[in-house]
């Protein structure tokens, strides 16, 4: 280890390494929850469409989520989410399972 070029590299192979282990440690268990349609946008690109749905969860705050494109959740519809809270980042991902229809 007297060459500092040797060192310099395994040193960066090591954060690499450590990088690569935080990304791969698993989420906790998901958990369904389900929120209210505020509005859904579709905005076309040169790429193709993309279709955004804001909702309102159970606790009042809004989230913007990707949904596919020929999925349709008008406003007023009731969303199934899957929630996740990643252990390395401690943050919260919600991704949209299907939707369900207000039954009024």
């Amino acid at each position: 280890m007297n060459n500092p070029k040797v060192f310099i590299a395994t040193f960066f192979l090591l954060i690499a390494l450590l990088a690569a282990l935080l990304y791969l440690i698993p989420d906790e268990p998901q958990e369904r929850v389900q929120a209210k349609v505020v509005t859904q946008t579709l905005t076309q690109s040169l790429d193709g469409h993309r279709k955004y749905l804001n909702v309102q969860l159970a606790d009042g705050t809004q989230q913007l989520l990707s949904i596919p494109p020929r999925t349709d959740c008008p406003a007023g519809s009731i969303v199934e989410l899957s929630r996740k809270n990643s252990i390395a980042t401690d943050e919260t991902r919600y991704e949209f399972v299907q939707c369900k229809f207000d039954e009024q």
